[in-house]
């Protein structure tokens, strides 16, 4: 609305612009070194550079509410997209449902213009990944304990089979006989099968995977001053200045571990 404004503003300016203009060549010769026949083209000139940037305004305030509605959907798309997953829901048609989603949120953010509205469509992708990461993975023990590390779903999960975790060990011919069978007639050839269709588990585990640039958002982070030695902040402190004595770590990113740890 705020670009239409303006440009309602901008014409009525170039109106009374015009105006004026006419005013000054019926009236006045007040440039005798321009020619009264090219001032008297500018009132046209002028009325059509207005009307050029009102349909332009009008354009862009068009493609600001196309943004905002593609971000309400996207909104409404990455939370049923959530739902159908959060639970370690193994129905076939329903990863078809959420992969379906997923590629068309991301349809849609590609076709956002506005860079504000397209950076909070990619905010909330990022938050429904981090989520998901943690509901589509295990924990290290079979206490639920997320702080020693998490571990992948077994291959019984993914076939489709109830009560996959008693499954975990199956070898994937295992799998694969069970998933076929929906009857205990052994005489009987199987309808159909329980197992993940193969393109909505790609296309899932492509929205889970974490982009090659996910640390560089830390290349402006600057360590730890000797301020924090003392207060709220000391045992993070303590913690920073003993991370680099730590053998065989991995370095997420190197740029940022010479700067910080250096």
């Amino acid at each position: 609305m705020d670009y239409l404004i303006k440009g309602l503003f901008t014409l009525i300016g170039l109106i009374i612009a015009v105006l004026l203009l006419n005013i000054v060549c019926n009236s006045f010769y007040l440039f005798p070194f321009i020619k009264i026949e090219y001032l008297r083209l500018l009132p046209g000139i002028l009325i059509g550079c207005g009307v050029v940037i009102a349909i332009l305004n009008f354009m862009r305030e068009k493609q600001y509410k196309r943004d905002e509605i593609h971000l309400e959907i996207i909104k409404d798309s990455l939370n049923k997209f959530f739902e159908h997953l959060e639970n370690l829901n193994n129905n076939r048609i329903i990863w078809i449902h959420a992969a379906r989603l997923i590629i068309q949120v991301d349809n849609l953010i590609e076709k956002i213009e506005n860079p504000e509205i397209k950076e909070s469509s990619k905010l909330l992708r990022e938050e429904v990944r981090i989520k998901l990461r943690l509901k589509l993975s295990l924990p290290m023990n079979n206490e639920g304990n997320n702080t020693l590390g998490r571990k992948s779903l077994p291959l019984a999960f993914f076939y489709g089979l109830h009560n996959w975790t008693e499954k975990a060990e199956w070898s994937y011919v295992e799998c694969f006989k069970k998933a076929q069978r929906v009857s205990d007639d052994s005489s009987k050839a199987p309808t159909y099968s329980t197992m993940l269709d193969p393109f909505s588990v790609i296309s899932i585990y492509n929205f889970l995977k974490l982009p090659e640039n996910y640390f560089k958002v830390f290349d402006e982070v600057e360590k730890l001053g000797d301020d924090y030695k003392i207060g709220i902040g000391s045992g993070a402190k303590n913690y920073i200045d003993s991370y680099p004595k730590i053998e065989n770590k991995k370095v997420p990113n190197k740029k940022w571990w010479n700067r910080v740890f250096s």
